[in-house]
């Protein structure tokens, strides 16, 4: 579409725009700036915005939680590609709005106890018409369900995970319920001291994150754009930070929606390539297994049996490098110190599957058909099902304790970096491996870390994997 064409056209889709009405929503154009359409009701604030060059962006923000819960940025290219974004903007804002206001799970050793305690509730809430959504669990699943409510409730049986559930679920407001409450089963108790909870409770802030940056300057001459792509919950993410040849970052922004196509991908790099035409390499960096091309992972549904290298090189006609996202991790850790020469970084998620990058005398290990760093292939003899075992700080443990013991058999690096939710203090892995192997009496023992943030990581390995082709 010439430029002609796609002005006429982005001012046909602004009217379209203008013209949708529901009842879930106020729409109205920006008084002061045209370019900006307003989308807003009680529980959200949404803006859609007309840039230079045809670029939309569109923008929605949850007023509860002050938390952005979409945004993605793309230049118009036809009208059913702009309305078909501006449809998930919108299911994004109904989703809101058909949310309950507060969202609450009851916890105890087996769920039993708090599922009738939790009808209880119900009733109550029924009867007082308030809008709030109740569900109980038992202890195995609360950390794969946790993020999903807004409002932890831990039964007394259970009230000893306190610190560590507050830890693990670091958005949520968690609260042990008093004995005596939960007793009587004294809903009306409840409610008060929930509503009392939320009242003291503090904002939680989420400070900002200084890129990060490698330990030395790296020859690279080249200007890279590194994109991160990972979920998070009910939300993935498209991360993308471009780095110029002296290594400075020239752009750094994100996209966020309920679940990512290979459109998304598309019309990010569109943008950012629009804007900035200079780039030389796009590195990828996705969970999952790259062999012979073919991309093996689950957070992009609709590539199967594709080569995603070759569809983005035969678009742009630029070096397109796809990335196992914790062995861009792995790298960018290993350039961010130098201290160690081989390293092992274990990345083990809540309800998923495992994996691990490894570094020797500096070098990342992929290994034949890139299958280095699988550890979910490990024939680890555990307690119960690997993925089940995933969902508690216990299980786990025994999961990452037994990964970096084959590990250490096998490479024995000198330092051991972990990234996991479920994993409070790397001192008590520390402590678990060294009595696994106190009977070899080493002078040397493996240096243990665990990170906070992956994503920093992920980006600055990207950009020096990318810039070695």
């Amino acid at each position: 579409m010439d430029d002609f064409l796609r002005d006429i056209h982005t001012m046909i889709f602004k009217e379209w725009l203008l013209m949708q009405r529901t009842d879930y929503y106020h729409l109205y154009l920006n008084e002061k700036d045209k370019d900006v359409i307003i989308i807003e009701n009680d529980l959200c604030y949404s803006y859609i915005t007309f840039n230079p060059q045809n670029i939309i962006e569109l923008c929605v923000m949850n007023k509860l939680t002050d938390e952005m819960e979409f945004y993605l940025h793309f230049q118009f290219k036809t009208l059913k590609h702009a309305i078909s974004l501006f449809e998930e903007m919108r299911s994004c804002i109904k989703k809101i709005v058909n949310k309950p206001k507060y969202k609450v799970l009851l916890c105890c050793s087996g769920g039993m106890t708090t599922e009738f305690f939790a009808d209880k509730i119900r009733d109550a809430i029924k009867l007082l018409s308030l809008n709030i959504e109740v569900s109980a669990v038992g202890y195995q699943k609360l950390y794969k369900i946790g993020k999903d409510y807004d409002i932890i409730l831990l039964a007394p049986q259970v009230s000893y995970v306190f610190l560590q559930a507050e830890k693990a679920l670091k958005n949520q407001l968690v609260l042990k319920i008093p004995p005596q409450t939960f007793a009587k089963y004294n809903v009306g108790e409840l409610i008060n001291f929930i509503n009392e909870s939320l009242a003291n409770r503090e904002k939680k802030r989420t400070n900002y994150i200084e890129p990060l940056a490698a330990m030395v300057k790296l020859n690279i001459h080249k200007n890279i754009l590194a994109v991160s792509i990972n979920s998070d919950g009910d939300n993935s993410h498209i991360s993308y930070r471009l780095y110029n040849k002296d290594q400075s970052i020239a752009l750094d922004s994100k996209i966020i929606k309920n679940n990512i196509k290979l459109q998304d991908i598309i019309d990010s790099i569109d943008t950012v390539l629009l804007q900035n035409s200079h780039i030389d390499v796009i590195g990828i960096a996705i969970p999952g297994v790259v062999v012979d091309g073919y991309l093996h992972s689950g957070i992009v549904k609709d590539i199967v049996n594709q080569k995603l290298g070759d569809i983005l090189e035969e678009r742009y006609h630029k070096d397109i490098v796809i990335i196992n996202d914790v062995n861009a991790a792995a790298v960018g850790y290993y350039a961010s110190q130098n201290e160690h020469q081989s390293l092992s970084m274990i990345y083990q998620p809540i309800n998923r599957l495992a994996g691990a990058g490894i570094i020797i005398n500096g070098q990342l290990i992929k290994g034949f058909g890139g299958l280095a760093g699988e550890v979910q292939l490990l024939p680890l003899q555990l307690s119960d099902d690997i993925v089940q075992l995933s969902n508690t700080p216990e299980g786990t443990l025994e999961i990452v304790v037994k990964q970096i013991l084959s590990i250490i058999a096998i490479i024995s690096p000198e330092e051991i970096v972990i990234y996991s939710d479920l994993i409070f203090d790397c001192k008590d892995v520390e402590r678990e491996i060294k009595k696994c192997i106190e009977r070899f009496h080493l002078s040397h023992f493996p240096h243990f870390v665990k990170i906070e943030n992956l994503s920093e990581y992920i980006l600055l390995g990207t950009m020096i994997l990318s810039a070695q082709i």
